[in-house]
């Protein structure tokens, strides 16, 4: 009767040992990495995953005006003879002025009645019609806008809606090229800064995530007016001062840590 007591006491305590075990394996601290698990049949490896950043800044090469001739004549022929007149005045003296005609596109052609209510008839009169010929004007020299647009509203351009600065698809790949190898460098520095913190060392790279390549372009840029220093009869020309273009990048890295 005791040797059972004694064997039920026994059966006992290893039981609270195992539980206690099993509990200060479950609570241990975890080590400071990333760990990851292969498919079926694959070992399992200690890794360091980090995250590389670039962010930097670099100088817009090209420029995209967006002019505008409106016209207000009593018909509607009227208006289009009016507004094509002044259009074809306005591309002909920015070809002379250095634009190409692929670098000029009409993004937009409107054409409306005008109208005014009348209080007694309760219904609206026709007074008039106009029409809107919105045209783009691309450029490579981002420091030639304020002349390009001068030269627009001297002959018959009488509206603009914007001008934005932004980067040619030579330039955007370059700086794609550019931005991602910092960012890989960045990535790099971070994972050899802890695993010497870990007393480890880095193995091969097991994995990439690459962000997409992020832009932030100035579409309300500064306008400034400068005194002509020429024998033109304006007192002052336009100028258009570009700022910098903001590049961010990121990628991530999972490196392997040699054992």
């Amino acid at each position: 009767m005791k040797n059972e007591s004694k064997q039920s006491l026994t059966a006992i305590i290893l039981a609270l040992g195992f539980a206690v075990i099993a509990l200060a394996i479950i609570f241990a601290p975890q080590p400071d990495v990333n760990v990851t698990t292969g498919g079926e049949g694959a070992t399992q490896r200690n890794t360091i995953s980090v995250r590389g950043e670039a962010q930097f800044e670099t100088f817009p090469d090209q420029a995209e005006m967006y002019i505008r001739v409106k016209t207000d004549e009593a018909t509607a022929n009227q208006a289009q003879e009016q507004n094509a007149r002044l259009m074809n005045t306005v591309k002909a003296a920015l070809k002379k002025a250095g634009v190409s005609d692929d670098d000029m596109e009409s993004t937009s052609y409107n054409l409306w009645p005008q109208q005014k209510w009348d209080r007694d008839r309760e219904e609206y009169d026709i007074t008039g019609y106009t029409a809107q010929h919105l045209l783009k004007i691309t450029t490579d020299d981002v420091t030639d806008v304020g002349r390009l647009l001068d030269v627009a509203v001297k002959n018959g351009a009488n509206g603009l809606d914007r001008v934005s600065f932004s980067l040619s698809d030579s330039k955007e790949e370059d700086v794609n090229s550019e931005s991602l190898a910092q960012a890989s460098s960045n990535a790099r520095d971070k994972a050899e800064a802890i695993a010497q913190g870990l007393g480890v060392r880095l193995g091969d790279i097991v994995a990439v995530s690459e962000s997409n390549v992020g832009y932030n372009y100035y579409a309300a840029p500064k306008y400034a007016m400068a005194e002509s220093m020429g024998s033109d009869s304006r007192a002052f020309d336009t100028e258009i001062s570009p700022e910098n273009v903001n590049v961010d990048a990121y990628m991530n890295i999972v490196y392997e840590i040699k054992q």
